[in-house]
């Protein structure tokens, strides 16, 4: 697969899907062949949030990654709301059995860098507020911990990332 993806990262509650869904009708309008890859939290089998175990970090992870590698098959372009990593970041924040996401930490990080076109990372600061929707976990102190883990995430690894609000028109420079 070419670099395809194009993630809007970020915690949850910062307007990823708003980016996702505004910036794959511009492309639509511009004639390329784009789909939005919907986050994957909701569908999971397993409590999220900071309820979630290691078995939800790992189930996301892998599911994100099948969904991008069946998505290359039929679209120009894939914008992912949310990139591979975040469920990583996630379950760094919170995972007692950090030895399992060790394993996993260099296929994704790979798995970035050889698939990614762009990665965006939504400052949570963009949306000040977090609705309450029986999902989202709305704890600002929570948030705050998933992103600075995201951020440690890209910078430890050297992945480029434009750190960024959530303006559609800076994600246009990039694609």
């Amino acid at each position: 697969m070419s670099k395809k993806i194009i993630a809007i990262s970020g915690t949850h509650g910062t307007g990823k899907t708003t980016v996702a869904y505004s910036l794959c009708s511009i492309m639509k309008k511009k004639g390329h062949n784009v789909v939005v890859m919907d986050e994957l939290a909701r569908e999971a089998p397993f409590d999220i949030n900071r309820a979630a175990g290691d078995k939800t970090q790992i189930w996301l992870c892998c599911k994100q990654i099948t969904k991008e590698l069946e998505y290359s098959e039929h679209y120009e372009y894939i914008i992912t709301d949310r990139s591979v990593l975040d469920a990583y970041a996630y379950g760094l924040t919170l995972t007692k059995n950090d030895w399992i996401f060790k394993h996993l930490e260099n296929y994704l990080v790979a798995h970035i860098k050889t698939y990614y076109k762009s990665l965006f990372l939504l400052d949570p600061s963009a949306f000040t507020f977090n609705v309450e929707d029986g999902i989202r976990d709305t704890d600002p102190d929570f948030r705050l911990m998933v992103h600075n883990t995201l951020e440690d995430l890209f910078k430890k690894h050297n992945i480029e990332y434009h750190h960024t609000f959530n303006t559609v028109d800076v994600f246009l420079n990039f694609i």
